[in-house]
């Protein structure tokens, strides 16, 4: 391996420590209470380190939060050749994104979120632009796909309808989970996925 190469494999090992420290600190207590030196210290790093990659907390902040948005569609395909492709792409999607929001120390992260709504807008819009906005416009390239695949006919625009559906995903488990009513873990997460698609799509058969 060449020297540049084992740069860059140090360097992608650092970072992913660094995110992964930053999560946790960032998930299990208050956004504003984690400082750099927190997060350095429990990535076993220095200071410097952390801004070799990143020039502010609010900018590590942010490649946390569209790590995690990355990871939902990971699995998703590219390209569609039936209508059921479609499905399995917002199928798996979904999945990956319920079973994320739905753990617990995301739940208590995002009512964190939405306590510190006045007094720190512009932490919040960062939350809101890489979490949900990234999240919907991931389902929105999806449903354009589609689309210009011939798998889908609607007459409602793409994004409406990625925001429907993301709205139907989560739900009034979700909004439960939100004020902390119901910790229980979420049950069913593949059935009721599949069965928002439906209701907004078709069922499988449909278009194959």
């Amino acid at each position: 391996m060449s020297e540049l190469k084992k740069t860059e494999a140090a360097d992608n090992d650092t970072k992913d420590r660094l995110l992964a420290a930053a999560k946790d600190l960032f998930f299990s207590k208050d956004f504003n209470s984690v400082t750099t030196d927190m997060i350095a210290h429990a990535g076993s790093m220095s200071k410097s380190t952390i801004y070799k990659f990143y020039r502010s907390k609010d900018d590590l902040f942010a490649a946390v939060i569209n790590a995690e948005s990355e990871r939902f569609g990971a699995d998703a395909l590219e390209s569609f050749e039936t209508y059921n492709d479609f499905r399995m792409s917002l199928q798996t999607y979904g999945e990956n994104l319920l079973e994320f929001i739905s753990l617990p120390s995301s739940c208590r992260f995002e009512r964190m979120m939405m306590c510190h709504a006045d007094e720190h807008t512009d932490t919040v819009r960062l939350f809101f632009d890489n979490a949900y906005l990234a999240a919907e416009e991931r389902v929105t390239e999806l449903i354009e796909l589609a689309k210009k695949s011939g798998h889908i006919e609607t007459k409602f625009d793409s994004r409406r309808l990625a925001d429907f559906l993301l709205s139907m995903w989560r739900g009034r488990e979700h909004v439960a989970r939100q004020y902390a009513l119901d910790q229980s873990p979420r049950s069913q997460i593949a059935f009721h996925v599949g069965e928002c698609i439906e209701v907004l799509f078709g069922p499988d058969e449909a278009k194959s």
